[in-house]
């Protein structure tokens, strides 16, 4: 086991990159509590694929009991503090298989990134207020000069402190998730086996806004934004594609498990 202490913004690319140095090495992170990353060592970690992504943490499910048929070698999920939204460290075994690689959380990341901007914002307008409310009042007594400068001092110190952070916010949305999806919608990967040729899925239109990937070995793989539950999903696109079920997939990840929860 290895404890190393490091101040990363969580899901950041620095962090990513961090996470992978250590996965190149043999350690699987296990747990993150007040900034101390803790890793396991696991020679089989450095054959998996890290994934790092966002959800809402209403959305996670029910932990799944079998979990031998996981995809995953380990999912951590971390609460993110004073926010709805948690983050996912997950080792894919399956490297190279498009339904556990192609699901989509920008959306939930660009929302907490939002959140994060919102409170930056509140907090600037909250400090100006306050401010200008005690210079307006040392003003009123009679305050001498060096002391009416005080509150304005204050004011900018903290607009100084506050500007990196909205800047790396702003920066990170817009390389990282610059779109933001309708927060009632879940992001689904479906895969369909057609070994004759790619369905036609016009008529599945109804579910939501589909989008095609990539096709691999007979199988058609999409993303799916969808208000709909999985189990709806899986019996529309059976039934209007005439396919069994066992030849259509439903893949997202607020069904990860097993998952490690911490907060």
């Amino acid at each position: 086991m290895k404890k190393q202490l490091k101040l990363y913004f969580k899901g950041s690319p620095s962090e990513i990159r961090y996470l992978e140095e250590q996965q190149k090495d043999g350690y699987m992170l296990t747990n993150i509590k007040n900034g101390i990353y803790t890793f396991e060592e696991n020679s089989t970690v450095s054959d998996t694929k890290l994934q790092v992504t966002f959800v809402r943490s209403e959305d996670l499910k029910e932990p799944n009991t079998k979990v031998e048929k996981s995809p995953f070698l380990s999912v951590l999920a971390k609460q993110l503090n004073y926010s709805k939204y948690t983050v996912l460290y997950s080792y894919l075994k399956e490297k190279d298989n498009p339904i556990y690689n192609l699901a989509d959380t920008k959306a939930a990341e660009h929302e907490y990134l939002s959140f994060f901007k919102r409170i930056i914002f509140s907090l600037a307008v909250l400090t100006m207020f306050v401010c200008v409310a005690f210079w307006s009042y040392f003003t009123a007594i009679g305050k001498p000069s060096s002391t009416l400068l005080m509150p304005m001092q204050i004011m900018i110190s903290i607009f100084i402190i506050l500007s990196p952070f909205n800047i790396l916010i702003n920066r990170r949305i817009r390389k990282n998730c610059p779109k933001i999806e309708d927060e009632l919608y879940l992001s689904y990967s479906v895969s369909v086996k057609s070994p004759e040729s790619q369905p036609d899925i016009d008529s599945l239109k109804f579910l939501g806004a589909w989008r095609y990937q990539t096709d691999k070995e007979g199988k058609y793989y999409y993303n799916l934004f969808s208000k709909e539950p999985k189990d709806v999903i899986l019996k529309n696109v059976s039934a209007k594609l005439h396919l069994p079920e066992e030849d259509v997939y439903v893949y997202s990840r607020f069904y990860l498990f097993p998952i490690t929860m911490h907060f």
